[in-house]
């Protein structure tokens, strides 16, 4: 291989970690969509140039993919320093969040109602669903493609109230965090419990995402050290074992049921963690999507609908359902992807994520390190709409938007912001409605009065 592939390795891989030290100096949310794409293409590159040899591909394929990403990580930087200018820091610490939270449960009986009610609903509808499981006869026996049968065949109330889940989960999630920060444990135990026994019978991967990303954001968020190296360091350990994780989860629903994922555990001959680091490191694992990016250069984005933006174009349409937008929503690009990258001319289902990088290129091009300007302005207008929002949207968001980070960073950048606009509109929604039944509980109960619940405006 030539100097050039590399000094532009090395070059990808060094102006990766000077964007992460901006956006840690910035205590931007935006650290887990660098973290990410660190950990899912510049350690790879690293990796597969130094140690491995790039051969799928002519070197000029590796060459340009480094050009292109590089000059998209140059363009990103200067247009954030540009656009960038506000000093305030975006997160109150979350040990003076805690200390404020607790000092108005103590204090506040409204606080009080509305956190008890928020446990009884989302233990409630977590009970309904596992009886709505057990009445169906599946539990030891119950797999992947049970679990997405039942919620493609679910009629009258089940089908409602499974939809509505999906929004109790959401919200579950910023209420464990919730609880964390007030330090009520054996809470936190059960609401994590029964949601982890639903998640344990629906082997949803993308469910179990924000769940991991309250427990990261609570150990990156705490403190005040803005240069803290360290907490970098252990987000990025803490980053593998969840992907590690969210693999496993992926080989469990290749096992089977319970039944069978229990048997495998009991096999002497196997072992579910080797399968679980292969799944990782071939085929399409974590990190090996940029390999698909790589392919997309390789044949000059000559594949169909390539190069129309198209991501963007539903991106833009997003609360708008593509059978209401009159032809202009495009379908979902990731199909696309998907039968560039495996050949499969007839696919109408199978979605493809190449990473954040791989998805610019098919949807631009070689106009792709453009869109940093696009992907800037995204993040720093999430930034300032954050730090003029109370507590309860700074929590909210901690964990919907660093789930949708994730997401973006690996190439899925629709779905993650679907789920995260879905995710913030339901959370607010159920929010609103238990405050409002926390504060008629006060009025019915005759307490002497207090002020109203305002959970959106004391910081």
């Amino acid at each position: 291989m030539s100097m050039l592939l590399y000094v532009l390795s090395i070059v990808q891989f060094m102006i990766h970690i000077i964007v992460l030290f901006y956006e840690n100096k910035q205590r931007s949310l935006s650290i887990f969509l660098w973290i990410t794409l660190f950990i899912m293409y510049s350690i790879p590159d690293i990796y597969y140039t130094f140690f491995i040899e790039h051969n799928l591909y002519a070197e000029s394929t590796y060459i340009e993919a480094n050009v292109y990403v590089i000059l998209f990580c140059m363009i990103y930087m200067v247009t954030r320093i540009i656009i960038n200018r506000s000093k305030k820091s975006i997160f109150l610490d979350l040990i003076t969040l805690s200390k404020q939270l607790r000092y108005k449960f103590i204090n506040d009986k409204k606080m009080r109602y509305f956190f008890y009610i928020s446990l009884i609903f989302i233990v409630l509808f977590n009970t309904l669903k596992i009886y709505f499981i057990i009445s169906q006869g599946y539990v030891s026996n119950m797999n992947w493609g049970i679990a997405r049968s039942l919620l493609e065949n679910a009629t009258g109330y089940w089908q409602i109230g499974d939809r509505l889940y999906i929004a109790i989960q959401n919200y579950a999630m910023i209420f464990i965090l919730l609880t964390l920060l007030l330090k009520k444990y054996l809470i936190t135990f059960i609401v994590l419990l029964s949601t982890l026994f639903i998640f344990a019978t629906s082997f949803n991967r993308a469910a179990m995402l924000p769940m991991i990303c309250v427990f990261i954001v609570l150990f990156y968020y705490t403190g005040n050290k803005m240069y803290d190296w360290k907490k970098i360091f252990y987000g990025m350990i803490v980053t593998i074992i969840g992907i590690f994780i969210i693999y496993q989860l992926r080989v469990m629903r290749h096992i089977g049921s319970i039944a069978d994922i229990y048997a495998y555990f009991l096999n002497p001959n196997v072992s579910i963690f080797s399968r679980t680091l292969q799944y990782i490191f071939t085929g399409d694992g974590e990190l090996t999507l940029s390999k698909a990016y790589y392919f997309f250069i390789s044949q000059n984005n000559e594949f169909k609908h390539f190069g129309r933006f198209y991501t963007y174009i539903r991106l833009i349409l997003l609360p708008i359902p593509m059978e209401l937008s009159m032809g202009l929503k495009p379908q979902d690009f990731a199909i696309d992807m998907y039968s560039a990258w495996y050949g499969v001319l007839d696919n109408t289902t199978g979605t493809m994520h190449p990473t954040l990088y791989g998805d610019c290129y098919a949807n631009a091009g070689f106009l792709f390190p453009l869109l940093a300007v696009f992907w800037s302005i995204f993040v720093t207008k999430i930034d300032k709409f954050l730090i003029k929002k109370g507590y309860f949207f700074k929590i909210t968001l901690l964990v919907l938007i660093s789930s949708m980070y994730i997401l973006i960073a690996r190439g899925a950048i629709y779905n993650a912001c679907f789920n995260a606009f879905y995710g913030i509109v339901s959370s607010y929604v159920i929010f609103s409605f238990i405050t409002r039944l926390a504060n008629c509980v006060v009025s019915l109960t005759r307490f002497p009065k207090h002020n109203n619940l305002d959970l959106k405006n004391n910081e």
